[in-house]
């Protein structure tokens, strides 16, 4: 796209858009590592995460809301990113600032196998979103059988229930 138009009011535009927040932060993107971790972790860019991480880059460097590499990579169902992240020690119990955790991560999305990888990796099936929700409510109610029958496996509470006494 080419920000530069001839007319005054294009070129008005253009330097705003250049000085916008959304430029600027595109910019400290490619300056600052833990971002481009998150980042790498996202796309599933295992080759890029193995150089940062290399670089001494925490494996758990967070955004603001508390969002991990890990959690990034099993959000978007990056098994090979997220097992390189374990590796290297993710802690999969770590907690957003709404408390969410990889574990829930893997199982709002339905992915099976992340979920899998996760508990036998050491994620606690009994932890709670703020919501008092554990990975096995979310999975029963949103018709996850097979993560709902790995978590009962791995001791999931089937009685347990949230803030609300719902179960």
């Amino acid at each position: 796209m080419n920000l530069i138009k001839s007319t005054s009011l294009g070129i008005v535009v253009s330097a705003a858009l250049l000085s916008s927040p959304i430029m600027a932060e595109t910019e400290s993107v490619s300056s600052d590592p833990s971002i481009q971790l998150r980042e790498a972790a996202t796309q599933g860019n295992v080759q890029k995460v193995k150089e940062l991480l290399q670089q001494n880059i925490a494996v758990d460097a967070a955004n603001e809301f508390g969002v991990t590499p890990l959690m990034r990579a099993v959000e978007e169902g990056k098994v090979e990113v997220a097992a390189v992240l374990m590796a290297k020690g993710a802690n999969v119990n770590a907690r957003t600032r709404d408390g969410l955790t990889p574990l829930i991560f893997a199982t709002e999305n339905g992915f099976a196998e992340m979920s899998a990888m996760l508990v036998e990796m050491g994620a606690n099936v009994h932890d709670r979103t703020r919501k008092g929700w554990d990975a096995l409510m979310i999975a029963s109610k949103l018709g996850y059988d097979v993560i709902v029958a790995q978590l009962l496996e791995f001791g999931a509470d089937a009685r347990a229930s949230d803030k609300n006494g719902d179960t």
